[in-house]
């Protein structure tokens, strides 16, 4: 079983942290590491499909959420956007 290893730090006195009572404090700390954590890995994933929509965007290439070819493109001058995938991460 891997210990668990303890961590010091200073922080001003006006931080959020001390508006938790003692003894609950760790716990809100490990939570919002944890919050950090994942908003850095959504945030990495998104930069990535952004600079791929960009790629996309500027080589010309056009992917339509509706199933058209690239052929039928010139049918309708409108880009669709799925928007519910792009926000579905």
């Amino acid at each position: 079983m891997i210990k668990d290893k303890r961590l010091e730090l200073r922080l001003p006195s006006d931080h959020w942290i001390w508006q938790y009572p003692p003894g609950s404090r760790s716990k809100r700390m490990r939570e919002a590491l944890g919050l950090m954590e994942s908003l850095q890995r959504t945030l990495t994933n998104l930069d990535k499909r952004l600079e791929q929509v960009e790629e996309m965007l500027a080589s010309g290439e056009l992917i339509y959420s509706d199933g058209r070819d690239r052929q039928e493109k010139h049918k309708s001058c409108a880009i669709k956007f799925d928007t519910d995938a792009f926000m579905n991460i």
